[in-house]
């Protein structure tokens, strides 16, 4: 049986911290700060003289980077790496046709992610691409001129070429998607990036392979 408390639990929330978009650029800049452990005279050099947030006023710019500097002091320095030298977002792409592309954001990816990228998105698309297939030969078939016949014949070559793509892809997720795969941010970027195979977008030249 459950009591209810008789004191208040009450919470509250920094707005600075809370609010607006991510910055992924600006923290960037503002994670490299840190990691260089810069005194108050680099930062001024850096946030009003050369400007590198690139704001409008010396105002603008040192209140931006006093709100991404409260948001990344929550980190450890370990993360303040991963913001300035690694994607935040991480794109998982099935080639140059990018028959399918998704992008996942690394603090929210776990051992099941792939699993549902390929269960939510992968798989439905490989039934979108047979079904508009279909329909295309279809409509080809009953096409009245032979340059009707000649473009529905276009876009079922493009589509076949990107559901080849996506069928490999998705041999590369189920793969990758069975072996339950963990990221451990003590192993840095190059480590987990490769992990994925060439699953991802930029994968060599991340991790070093050729």
């Amino acid at each position: 049986m459950c009591s209810k408390s008789k004191h208040k639990i009450i919470i509250t929330y920094n707005g600075e911290i809370v609010a607006g978009s991510l910055l992924i650029r600006e923290s960037r800049k503002i994670a490299r700060l840190l990691l260089k452990n810069a005194d108050s005279e680099a930062w001024h050099q850096a946030i009003v003289v050369e400007n590198i947030l690139q704001k409008r006023s010396p105002v603008a710019a040192k209140r931006q980077a006093r709100l991404i500097k409260n948001r990344l002091s929550l980190m450890n320095p370990e993360l303040w790496e991963i913001v300035d030298k690694g994607p935040i977002y991480w794109l998982f792409s099935s080639g140059r046709q990018k028959a399918f592309e998704c992008l996942v954001y690394l603090h929210r990816y776990n051992e099941s992610t792939l699993s549902r990228m390929r269960s939510t998105y992968v798989t439905p698309l490989q039934g979108n691409f047979s079904a508009r297939l279909e329909l295309l030969q279809n409509e080809k078939e009953a096409a009245p001129t032979a340059s009707a016949q000649k473009k529905f014949q276009k876009e079922m070559d493009t589509l076949k070429k990107k559901q080849a793509e996506l069928s490999k892809f998705d041999d590369g997720l189920r793969h990758h998607a069975d072996m339950k795969i963990s990221l451990d941010l003590d192993d840095g970027v190059k480590v987990n990036y490769g992990k994925f195979g060439d699953l991802l977008v930029e994968e060599k030249a991340i991790t070093g392979k050729k």
